[in-house]
């Protein structure tokens, strides 16, 4: 469900890259697929963490993110997870 953009992003990616867990919540109670992956592979969690956004990951986890789901290149979400 939910429309994308060009690279295959939903309205989820976008909520998560920016890390509003208020808008995550919204997203998911009205529909949005947690796992739903972009034309790179990546789900909502991968770019959390990509961002830099961890609360807004932990918070995706916590609502049932699949931690186990590779992107294109192999990676799982917790690949890009910051260090320190």
């Amino acid at each position: 469900m939910g429309a994308r953009n060009q690279k295959g992003n939903t309205l989820l990616h976008f909520a998560a890259a920016d890390g509003n867990v208020i808008l995550i919540d919204s997203l998911l109670r009205g529909g949005q697929e947690i796992n739903a992956q972009n034309k790179r592979g990546q789900t909502p969690l991968h770019v959390a963490y990509e961002e830099g956004k961890v609360e807004a990951a932990l918070h995706l986890i916590g609502r049932g993110a699949d931690t186990n789901i590779r992107d294109d290149d192999g990676n799982v979400p917790s690949y890009h997870q910051p260090c320190g």
